[in-house]
């Protein structure tokens, strides 16, 4: 018999698409993380002028990180290695 049951008596394709909307990858989950931390950095701005502009540029940080590892989770950043 092919296309077993699944989640809830579902077929194995519908369960799988139920579960990956219901569990994140762990990239997924982690660039929810990085931006609700640029967020939270944006909020620290508003409320505490004197350090706005570090925090602004944090939440900058954050939400380009957030982006990379969304779009291409194994990816790598090119670093130029110091003069020796």
């Amino acid at each position: 018999m092919r296309g077993g049951r699944g989640y809830a008596g579902l077929h194995d394709s519908q369960s799988r698409e139920i579960k990956e909307m219901l569990m994140p990858s762990h990239a997924e989950l982690a660039a929810k993380l990085l931006n609700d931390a640029a967020t939270f950095f944006d909020n620290v701005a508003m409320q505490n002028p004197e350090i706005g502009q570090q925090m602004m540029e944090n939440a900058e940080v954050y939400r380009q990180v957030a982006e990379l590892v969304a779009t291409d989770p194994l990816g790598e950043i090119a670093v130029d290695a110091p003069d020796a």
